[in-house]
């Protein structure tokens, strides 16, 4: 009898644990299925982010290019600006350069008339000037109408030389061991002339 008690109890026991177990086991599978849900949505959450991010850089970079272009267009409008100046300032500049040239020719024939009326030593030909028989003095140019006659320095004749034979002007800054910017100057010094 006491093993029938003792078997009864352990029945009753086993359908206890068999019972708690069917429950641990139906709870873990519920919380499963519940977990699966939130990292689903949540990792749908984090998709939308990530295109919302997407999308606010690829606006940012369109306001950027924007803005980029309307820096680019400012700059190129003051480099046009000044560029326009700094032509005007070469005009006048050569423009004075021409009226001084032609008072110094007024001032030199004055004084050699002054030097004609006054007995003197015979006069010495002036040493600023090229002599004709140097190899490698500037040639002359004759003037043009209503300019007067303005000697080419041998270093701007060089320029002229090689840019004539074909050469460009990044190769005859390199031959003349000249920066490229003073050859284009005088390049264009010469094409305002």
């Amino acid at each position: 009898m006491v093993l029938n008690v003792a078997s009864s109890a352990d029945n009753g026991m086993t359908v206890v644990l068999l019972v708690l177990c069917a429950t641990v086991i139906m709870i873990m599978l519920l919380r499963r299925h519940q977990f699966r849900g939130t990292t689903r949505r949540d990792m749908a959450r984090d998709h939308i982010a990530r295109v919302r991010d997407q999308h606010q850089l690829r606006q940012s970079m369109d306001e950027l290019l924007v803005q980029l272009e309307e820096v680019s267009r400012n700059v190129g409008a003051q480099v046009e600006t000044k560029f326009a100046k700094l032509e005007k300032v070469i005009g006048d500049a050569d423009d004075r350069i021409v009226r001084l040239e032609h008072m110094l020719g007024q001032s030199s024939t004055e004084s050699s008339t002054r030097r004609a009326n006054t007995p003197s030593t015979p006069a010495k030909p002036p040493t600023h000037l090229p002599r004709r028989d140097d190899t490698d003095a500037a040639p002359e140019r004759r003037p043009e109408a209503g300019r007067p006659f303005k000697p080419v320095d041998p270093r701007f004749q060089r320029v002229y030389d090689l840019v004539d034979a074909g050469a460009s002007a990044v190769k005859a800054a390199q031959q003349l061991n000249m920066p490229l910017g003073e050859v284009e100057l005088i390049l264009n010094l010469r094409n305002l002339r």
